[in-house]
This record gives C-alpha cells, structure tokens and sequence, in this order.
C-alpha cells in the first residue's frame, strides 16, 4: 500500500527581522500543494502576534484556536501561504537569541530560515538543527523598511514531520 498525502507543504522559506529596537518580525512563506484539504494549520512561536495572512497573495481570516491558526486553502491545486507576526521578547539579554519557527499540520520539505540582523552586529555563534547555508536573499517583506538590515544568516532543512515541534535556533550578536 502506497500513501498518498492530500496535502504537502513542499517549500518553507521563513525571514526573521532583528530590529535594533529589539522588536522581531517574522515572515513565512509556505507553498502548499493540495488535494483535497480546506485548512492548514499552523502554529506560530510563543509570543506571536499575527500581522497578515495571505494566500495566493490576497488577505485571507485565519482563525485562532488556542495556539494554533487555521488558514482556508483551495483544493486540487498548489498554494502560496504568507503569514507575517511579530513576536515580543524579553529584554534580559539584547545579543542572545533564541528562535523558533511556526511547525504545521503539514509534512513540510526545502525549508530555507534567513535571518536579518543590523550592519553593526555581527553572528559571533548560533546552534540548532539547521544547517547553515551559503547564499544571500532579499527580503520579501516590501512593505517595511528592512532593507536597511544589511547582515544576514542563512540556514537550510530538509524535512519535518506534520505536527513536529518546531525548529529552533540559538543566536549571539
């Protein structure tokens, strides 16, 4: 018996913006391929406070329940899912940081984390799962200003399990 999955998220790519302020924006961008579901859920990092949900690039009402967020998708056909939050932090240690990405209901492949920072940080050590990942990327969020974030880090991921728990990253500035 072969299984086939009704829906599969074949390429995650998240960027996380390190704002001078402290203040962190987040931006995850799923393409879903799907059969025969109506939601995709999603579970965003303690602390997160959803900015925008797209799909297909129009606004779409996720709903909260608890945690977790359920976006509608269409059936029989392949998805972009953009969801933007900001996620508050604690002020105790303005060089550490510790990250985690949104896991889902979806078994998920190709997932690529870009992390931004300011020019006058520099990534002294970061630890996680991920690998780190040669290459460059422009931020996707055009409707802030981060372009003026002119470091980055890039890491890569294979695959996660649907309803794995998230990937995270330890960072030091």
């Amino acid at each position: 018996i072969i299984e086939t999955l009704s829906a599969e998220a074949i390429e995650l790519q998240v960027q996380s913006y390190l704002l001078e302020s402290g203040q962190r924006v987040d931006l995850a961008r799923y393409v879903v391929e799907n059969r025969d579901r109506r939601i995709f859920k999603l579970i965003l990092p303690p602390q997160s406070n959803i900015q925008e949900v797209l799909v297909n690039k129009q606004p779409v009402r996720a709903r909260a329940e608890g945690k977790q967020i359920s976006i509608p998708i269409p059936k029989n056909r392949s998805s972009q899912v953009q969801v933007r939050y900001e996620v508050t932090r604690d002020f105790d240690q303005l060089n550490q940081y510790e990250l985690s990405m949104p896991s889902s209901d979806l078994r998920t492949t190709n997932i690529t984390w870009d992390i931004f920072f300011s020019e006058q940080r520099q990534l002294w050590s970061w630890d996680g799962e991920l690998s780190e990942k040669s290459g460059s990327a422009i931020p996707m969020d055009s409707m802030n200003s981060f372009h003026s974030l002119g470091s980055q880090a890039r890491f890569h991921y294979d695959l996660l399990s649907a309803n794995r728990a998230p990937l995270k990253i330890n960072l030091s500035l």
